[in-house]
């Protein structure tokens, strides 16, 4: 038998999908399973949980009838030794601060002191949102400064002023026990820890282009938006707005007079130029209003993230690779003059599963995918 094994789940809100993940220096995915969360002609978030959850349940069912059986195969044991369980918007919310110390005279940077920092900030923080029900699923130092200058290994080092910038999430605790009792209804998931997307793909970007200290994610999925703003090498603040794939696919649907399905039919053909030039100048028609109102909500998010700074030039862009290119020509081809851009032209790099599949390593029949990836290395660094 072979190295150890992960279990990577990524619950989003249009898809779950799921992960077997030989731990090595170069991770190798071995098995991966999707399934989409149904498409509602209109949103539900009451009912979105219920269907993410039944999805859950399939991928975790399918990871075990066939998944484990290929684990035998390339010869890896079957047993998980960690899971590493990744969320999307809306199933957590994030927060994040800045722990500040100061001395006139210059001190040693130890153990007990970033640990003393970071607990009083923690205390008040989850304080606040266990009173609304909320679970705290993780907790993390994203960036330290001594003395103004970004360290990756601070400890031992002399300075007068520290600062940590502290990332923290937090989940609903009946989603968290819902979704840990869906898990292990299937499977032994080893040592389980629950992570935002927002954690995962800043870190691991950050990883990969080491030489971006401010940047933009843009992760368009189903139902949402999501805006993270790195500064500093460090996240800034998260921000959703209510605007993905479905709600495209709705307003061409709404637009079009026809069914969900026959609209996402209809946005296929057109992106593949295969579209019936009867149909093609009523679905740019409907494409061109909805790009306005995803444009609307993306200027007034900029908007709020802007507030008394400059916004980063570089934009990454993370979509599923069926509209990823759809929503890179809604960004690049708007024009953000109302907006000051600290490092000159305002770019976007479509970020797709090819820019980050040679970072793993994929069995021929596993799926490629920017979030999986992304997860896969986030849970490497765990180890």
């Amino acid at each position: 038998m072979r190295s150890t094994v992960s279990l990577i789940i990524y619950i989003g809100n249009g898809v779950v999908k799921g992960a077997l993940v030989g731990n090595s220096k170069v991770p190798y995915v071995i098995h991966t399973e999707s399934v989409d969360i149904p498409f509602q002609e209109v949103a539900d978030p009451s009912r979105l949980e219920s269907l993410a959850l039944g999805a859950l349940d399939t991928v975790c069912q399918n990871i075990k009838i066939k998944g484990f059986p290929r684990l035998a195969e390339k010869k890896f044991s079957a047993h998980i030794s960690r899971t590493s369980c990744v969320f999307s918007s809306p199933w957590y919310i994030s927060q994040t601060c800045l722990v500040k110390k100061k001395s006139e005279k210059p001190f040693v940077v130890k153990d007990s002191i970033m640990d003393e920092l970071i607990k009083t900030a923690e205390q008040e923080i989850e304080k606040n949102h266990t009173n609304q029900g909320l679970v705290p699923i993780e907790k993390r130092v994203v960036s330290v400064s001594l003395n103004g200058y970004h360290l990756s290994s601070p400890l031992h080092k002399t300075a007068h002023q520290i600062d940590l910038s502290l990332f923290l999430s937090f989940a609903e605790k009946n989603i968290v026990q819902k979704v840990t009792s869906t898990i292990t209804k299937h499977l032994h998931p080893g040592k389980l820890t629950l992570h935002s997307l927002s954690l995962v793909a800043f870190s691991t970007a950050r990883d990969i282009w080491s030489s971006l200290g401010h940047f933009m994610l843009v992760d368009v999925t189903s139902e949402l938006t999501e805006l993270t703003l790195i500064k500093n090498n460090a996240i800034s603040e998260t921000v959703t707005f209510p605007y993905g794939k479905n709600a495209l696919v709705r307003s061409l649907s709404q637009d079009m007079h026809v069914t969900g399905e026959v609209a996402s039919s209809l946005l296929r053909l057109w992106q593949s130029k295969s579209i019936d030039p009867s149909m093609q100048a009523k679905v740019e028609a409907a494409i061109k209003k909805a790009r306005a109102d995803w444009l609307s909500f993306f200027s007034k998010t900029l908007t709020s993230l802007s507030v008394g700074t400059s916004l980063p030039s570089r934009f990454l862009l993370i979509a599923h690779d069926d509209i990823s290119p759809l929503f890179s020509d809604f960004v690049e081809g708007e024009q953000y003059n109302q907006f000051s851009f600290a490092e000159g032209n305002f770019s976007v790099t479509r970020l797709t599963s090819a820019d980050v599949a040679k970072y793993c390593s994929f069995d021929p029949e596993a799926e490629q995918d920017v979030v999986l990836t992304f997860s896969t290395l986030f849970d490497q660094k765990l180890s």
